[in-house]
């Protein structure tokens, strides 16, 4: 069955694998006489080799399954000699019958087979690429009596027992080099007279798909798009865009003023460590200048107590629960994915979360996903976070954490945290420093009660809309696959 990758392009050419099925189709209701696989060639398996005779240079290339699925992919090369049989000549037809099921022409050197894999050498009176053709057309057909739990794979005797229809030579030169064309997207050939209707039948295949893959692209466009209009929401929304000013509302400034207030008494009390002191944030930081009342603040500036990293434990049955790093969904907290971790409740009460805590991803192998929010909502039970986040604890007094999330994944965030991640074996991270110093627009709290409101009601809409999109893209993902079935 061809599908979509996630790349966003199919597991097989769609007017290709439809073509080969419109061929083996138009043969047999053409009457051809239909032949076992096993009668048409020699089929060989591969072998395996001596790890220890490899070579870093020279020697022979080793065909692997991986050379199959991706012929760009690098090959083993190797000193060890193997009988004639398992060596592959250049023009060979090699088949997979395992794992990835896909064929190809050898045009390299002379090179040892691998398992898993057949080197078909056709009898006299067959056409190579028409066989090979065949065989990619039946492999959704044979794949039906696959077996193996992890790496699927073809019985030899299923394989090799297979029949398709077997033409002329003269007319299977023609559909080969037909296929061989449409595959590598030259002209194709014209067909024979009596082929005329399945040249007509490929010609009105490739306009439906056409259509359809038109749709899709489209569709593809239309979701970047939206993806695009809620990035716009929340940088109207840290900007003042989406909302009119109060002349009544208290300013930004008096809400600092109360927020450091309260971090001095309750550090004063023990409640808290000592706050880390940051600079005031300097005109020619500024990325933009905000409405009136607003100010621009740094992360820690509104924060109810300071930065705290997670703490790793090991699993214990019994043992107080920690969210595993999947907790972190989308915009939401999942505090009920956790694991039971080897702590007691007194060793994990620094890092119980909260309602309104917002977690931060500290790692990520994407650059785009790295230092991403989420709020914790609803707590169910006690849950504590692992050392894989960092809790943010924003005061209401100065910081709705609604508010803040929203400023937290807009693009003015973003682009400071991308610009202060660092990479690490292919893992790009963040750490306190970077967070703390995060600049930030702040509105009065009247004022972000409202763009909160808005900016729900703004992105609502475009959730509606995204599922709609998603329909719509199964819907012409099933399009093309239909067409294929038909």
């Amino acid at each position: 069955m061809i599908r979509l990758l996630n790349d966003g392009t199919w597991s097989r050419p769609p007017l290709l694998t439809g073509a080969r099925q419109l061929v083996l189709l138009h043969l047999d209701e053409d009457g051809a006489p239909l032949s076992k696989l096993g009668d048409l060639a020699e089929f060989v398996n591969g072998t395996s080799y001596d790890k220890a005779k490899l070579v870093e240079s020279g020697g022979r290339p080793i065909i692997r399954i991986s050379n199959i699925s991706d012929p760009t992919a690098p090959h083993l090369h190797t000193e060890e000699d193997f009988a004639d049989k398992f060596v592959v000549s250049p023009g060979d037809l090699l088949v997979s019958w395992s794992a990835s099921f896909k064929s190809l022409i050898w045009n390299g050197p002379e090179a040892v087979l691998n398992q898993h894999i057949f080197r078909v050498r056709e009898r006299e009176g067959i056409d190579k690429s028409y066989l090979r053709h065949a065989i990619e057309a039946s492999l959704d057909a044979m794949l039906e009596n696959a077996v193996g739990m992890g790496m699927k794979h073809l019985r030899r005797s299923d394989f090799l027992g297979h029949a398709v229809p077997l033409p002329p030579l003269s007319q299977q030169a023609v559909l080969g080099a037909f296929l061989d064309a449409l595959e590598a997207g030259h002209d194709r050939p014209s067909l024979t007279a009596e082929l005329d209707g399945l040249g007509r039948a490929v010609d009105g295949l490739e306009r439906l798909l056409d259509d359809a893959e038109a749709t899709r692209l489209h569709l593809n466009t239309a979701a970047a798009d939206l993806d695009a209009l809620r990035q716009r929401v929340l940088d109207d929304a840290v900007r003042g865009r989406l909302t009119e000013r109060d002349p009544a509302d208290e300013p930004a400034a008096a809400l600092l003023a109360r927020v450091a207030e309260e971090k001095k008494r309750r550090y004063a009390a023990g409640e808290i460590r000592k706050p880390k002191r940051l600079p005031p944030v300097g005109e020619d930081e500024q990325p933009f200048e905000v409405p009136e009342g607003w100010a621009w603040v740094r992360l820690g500036d509104v924060l109810r107590e300071p930065l705290s990293n997670g703490k790793s434990v090991r699993d214990r049955q019994d043992g107080f629960p920690v969210m595993r790093l999947s907790a972190l969904h989308g915009s939401v907290v999942d505090t009920t994915d956790a694991k039971e971790g080897d702590w007691t409740e007194e060793e994990a009460a620094g890092y119980v979360v909260e309602t309104g805590d917002i977690l931060v991803a500290r790692g990520n192998g994407s650059l785009a996903l790295v230092g991403r929010g989420a709020l914790v909502e609803n707590v169910d039970r006690p849950v504590a976070f692992p050392d894989t986040m960092i809790r943010v604890r924003p005061d209401p007094l100065g910081a709705l954490p609604l508010f803040l999330l929203s400023v937290w994944n807009s693009p003015l965030v973003r682009d400071q945290i991308e610009a202060k991640a660092r990479s690490t074996s292919g893992l790009h991270k963040v750490n306190q420093g970077h967070l703390r110093t995060t600049l930030l627009p702040l509105p009065p709290v009247e004022e972000q009660h409202r763009i909160v409101a808005r900016v729900d009601a703004l992105l609502a809409l475009c959730d509606r809309a995204a599922e709609r999109l998603a329909a719509a893209r199964d819907d012409a993902e099933r399009l093309t696959q239909t067409v294929l079935a038909d």
